[in-house]
């Protein structure tokens, strides 16, 4: 299958039933059968080419495991692309890519020494929906930046508060989602979003207690108490 990507109409190459591992191609060929038997390319100008390249090599590979220590090793991570990822795999409907951007986004926010910018927050809050697991994620990194005392947990600094408190005008589901946080913590525990503390699959889209193939995979944790599984299939 020929995919024309982006304003540019870049073309990527891959074998549909790599594609139909998403349920969103999955429904696009099966809506209309007799195009997909004889067509071979497709055109979406609004999804990024490198954000689908992305997915389509994480497709390709199908390992969730292999694909999460290929980019432990790398040198430089590109966070503000890990949230394009998980953007387009919100789209593509592949809830476990999603999962795994969420925890390769928390890898690379530790590995790069940084946190989450105002710009990224503001980028996750306009374009996914009210439940977004990457939201809570934004919002309690927002949390721990906002609390002085919380600033000896995290490697970034504190930031340009005029252009925080726009952001939590922009977007007041922030402030909410920092609230219940605040609500829902132990006063008396410390606070931290270091990966080998905290259970990131808290942040997945999946139902609490459910056993996760990604958790585990680029940080030690486990997920809700579970085992988590071995190997997860992509899709």
């Amino acid at each position: 299958i020929e995919l024309y990507v982006g304003p540019a109409n870049k073309c990527i190459l891959v074998e549909k039933h790599i594609l139909t591992k998403s349920p969103f191609f999955a429904l696009l060929f099966n809506q209309n059968p007799s195009r997909a038997r004889y067509s071979q390319s497709y055109q979406f100008p609004g999804f990024d080419t490198y954000t689908m390249a992305t997915i389509v090599h994480w497709l390709h590979y199908g390992d969730i495991q292999s694909i999460a220590e290929d980019y432990k090793a790398d040198e430089i991570f590109h966070t503000a692309h890990m949230i394009k990822v998980y953007l387009l795999c919100c789209k593509l409907q592949l809830r476990s890519l999603m999962n795994l951007a969420v925890e390769l986004l928390g890898h690379g926010y530790f590995k790069n020494k940084s946190a989450p910018t105002i710009e990224e927050i503001d980028t996750t809050y306009s374009k996914t929906d009210q439940m977004s697991g990457l939201r809570i994620y934004m919002a309690a990194w927002a949390r721990c930046r906002e609390h002085a005392p919380l600033q000896k947990f995290m490697m970034a600094g504190p930031w340009d508060q005029i252009r925080f408190r726009a952001l939590c005008k922009k977007h007041p589901d922030l402030l909410e989602h920092m609230k219940k946080l605040d609500a829902s913590s132990d006063p008396e525990s410390p606070i931290s979003l270091n990966p080998r503390f905290h259970e990131i699959c808290w942040y997945h889209d999946h139902p609490h207690g459910e056993q996760c193939g990604v958790s585990g995979k680029t940080f030690e944790t486990a997920c809700s108490g579970t085992e988590p599984r071995l190997h997860e299939p992509i899709g």
